[in-house]
């Protein structure tokens, strides 16, 4: 099907399996294309995800948080700032301990 000549795969192989991990900024970019095409999770996202789950996390990215709050994590966090231009979009806060992260996420 479709791909088969250009990558070897089908286009449904080549979704379904682990996608190549993107800098911040390009998964950032893809967001935001992915919503201006396929709209929201209720439309032709939610769709895409379906049928390529390993698109979902790349089309429904949320925010990021970090776990524990020590210096080292809060000058990983700058530096991500300074390095990545999306990042201050993204980012949500710095967790106590990882305990209290896992807590607020369930």
């Amino acid at each position: 099907t479709g791909l088969d000549g250009i990558t070897g795969q089908s286009f449904f192989e080549l979704f379904q399996g682990v996608l190549p991990i993107l800098p911040l900024d390009a998964f950032a970019l893809l967001q935001r294309f992915s919503k201006q095409v396929l709209g929201d999770a209720s439309g032709l996202a939610g769709v895409a995800s379906s049928f390529a789950p390993s698109l979902d996390n790349a089309i429904r990215q949320r925010k990021l948080a970090f776990a524990p709050d020590t210096p080292e994590v809060r000058q990983m966090i700058a530096g991500l700032n300074e390095s990545h231009v999306f990042f201050g979009e993204y980012f949500y806060r710095i967790f106590g301990s990882e305990q209290e992260g896992v807590d607020y996420a369930l």
